[in-house]
């Protein structure tokens, strides 16, 4: 959860992204405003409430740029996360229902874990990822982690989250709503392989 939050604050708030976007929203109802004939609020209002508060209720930067400010005042929003690196697959396009094995580079933590899954409508599945030197992560404590799946179909998705006692981070940031992928190497079929058993309007 707190990974997640960091990443929002980072990429949305503290960098004002935000700001570009609601200014893009008011300027496409903005008609729309000066010509409501019962609106809450009057045109002159609704122009300044990016940055100015009417009554109780804050302009929209002073409400984030105070809640961005105080976020990363707080002491868990300061705790080193560990760091994530040289993810790779291997082999780098497995055979169809063989052995993907995909490592990364830890530090700093004291859990790994990969999510993975075989289609874009399936939840995914995590698994602990190892640096035991028996998960083809090389050495045992060498800060290289590795796990094994399934390459169960064409496209597969996955993403890497590690974390310590003090905070967790994903790579990439934003998993499960982004995530990374490789292929599998499906084999082509020969003559008979493919049979045709029904013909449908």
């Amino acid at each position: 959860y707190m990974a997640h939050l960091r990443t929002i604050t980072n990429e949305f708030f503290a960098n004002g992204t935000y700001q570009a976007r609601a200014q893009t929203l008011m300027a496409l109802i903005d008609t729309s405003v000066q010509n409501e004939t019962f609106s809450f609020y009057n045109y002159s209002q609704f122009q300044q409430s990016l940055t100015t508060g009417v009554s109780a209720t804050p302009g929209l930067t002073d409400l984030m740029n105070t809640r961005a400010t105080y976020l990363a005042a707080t002491t868990i929003f300061q705790q080193t996360p560990p760091t994530i690196s040289a993810i790779s697959v291997n082999p780098l396009t497995p055979v169809y229902n063989d052995t993907a094995w995909i490592n990364c580079i830890s530090t700093n933590a004291t859990l790994v874990q990969l999510g993975y899954r075989d289609a874009v409508n399936k939840r995914f599945v995590r698994t602990t990822m190892y640096d035991d030197g028996l998960h083809h992560d090389g050495a045992a404590g060498d800060q290289v982690y590795g796990a094994g799946i399934v390459a169960s179909a064409y496209k597969m998705h996955y993403y890497i989250y590690t974390e310590n006692a003090a905070a967790g981070i994903f790579s990439p940031e934003r998993a499960e709503y982004n995530y990374y992928t490789f292929t599998t190497n499906l084999a082509s079929p020969v003559a008979g392989d493919i049979i045709i058993n029904e013909v449908m309007a």
